[in-house]
């Protein structure tokens, strides 16, 4: 699994790719094809869901990369470029369907939005 720390930078306005690889006990890949990934962003630890600054969830595909345990939580620069600059709280939460669901958060930490020089993105 991913390390559970893990801070982040970025220019507004560029695409963000954070590949996210999974495990099982025996350090196996684990298929995660149809699981979720949701990231959130948010200004401080107790501000609900709801206020976040930024949510997204990816059902993870069937492809190759899903089957060999390789998630990708990618935030495109059309939404990057709706953030405003400055520090903010994330984490990636990973969910197994089922009932219940199985939960758990493989990567959490700080990201930091830079300013964009260039604006044009055409």
């Amino acid at each position: 699994m991913a390390r559970p720390q893990q801070n982040i930078e970025f220019v507004r306005g560029d695409t963000l790719p954070i590949p996210i690889e999974f495990y099982d006990f025996k350090d196996n890949p684990l298929d995660i094809t149809g699981n979720v990934l949701w990231i959130t962003l948010k200004k401080n630890v107790s501000d609900r869901d709801a206020d976040a600054v930024f949510q997204k969830r990816i059902v993870c595909p069937e492809n190759t990369d899903s089957m060999n345990g390789t998630g990708l939580v990618v935030l495109t620069s059309a939404e990057t470029k709706l953030l405003n600059p400055g520090v903010y709280l994330y984490d990636i939460q990973h969910v197994i369907p089922g009932d219940p669901p199985v939960v758990s958060t493989p990567m959490s930490g700080t990201i930091k939005i830079h300013p964009d020089i260039t604006q044009n993105d055409g």
